[in-house]
């Protein structure tokens, strides 16, 4: 899916020439006007403005008010290593979550298992507010009776504080413009790659 920008301008009868800027997402063959009312929740986030600062930090502390650790995401999932949760190993983590007592378990379930819970599950595990945060985010989404992942956000332990990479769903693997999560090859450079303190670097992405 690719985000366009054309300058139309849509007559009474349908048709196109140029005159106006909208924007238009690419499905297939077609393109799709945003601003038509026929475009998906997914292709209208697209033009959606990013979470402001304050909203992720307010997203952050949820996180943190559950324990989300790096640390009580591996006992869930009874990992010993990485935080994977593969198509594989999804039926049995299923059942490990749904015997867990956790109120991190149900942040597990939507944001590494990539399931959708029922509103009235969701709300009723994390609270209101909290799911609230998180959709304000951008980590979930409201879809009529249910809240759904658009995102995976897996917890990494570092020194001080764990970080929270987010990447693409599982789902979306196979796009162009996917953001894949960290995989093995890469934690196995940075353990590998010398770290010490320096004025400026120059992280470059490949």
């Amino acid at each position: 899916m690719r985000l366009e920008r054309l300058n139309v301008t849509f007559t009474r009868n349908g048709g196109l020439r140029g005159g106006r800027e909208v924007n238009m997402v690419r499905r297939g063959e077609a393109r799709v006007d945003i601003e038509s009312g026929n475009a998906t929740p997914e292709e209208s986030e697209l033009l959606a403005a990013p979470p402001s600062r304050d909203v992720l930090i307010a997203a952050r502390q949820v996180l943190a008010d559950f324990g989300y650790t790096a640390a009580a995401v591996r006992t869930l999932l009874a990992a010993r290593g990485d935080i994977l949760a593969d198509a594989g190993q999804r039926p049995v983590v299923r059942r490990r979550l749904e015997q867990s007592t956790d109120p991190a378990a149900a942040l597990v379930k939507l944001l590494i298992v990539e399931d959708a819970l029922e509103t009235s599950t969701a709300e009723e595990r994390l609270g209101a507010k909290a799911v609230d945060a998180l959709v304000a985010a951008r980590l979930l989404r409201r879809n009529a009776a249910w809240i759904e992942p658009t995102a995976r956000v897996v917890p990494h332990s570092a020194p001080g504080e764990d970080l929270m990479l987010a990447s693409d769903p599982s789902s979306q693997l196979g796009r162009p413009d996917v953001v894949p999560g960290v995989q093995n090859p890469s934690r196995t450079l940075a353990d590998l790659t010398p770290r010490r303190r320096v004025m400026r670097a120059l992280d470059v992405g490949t």
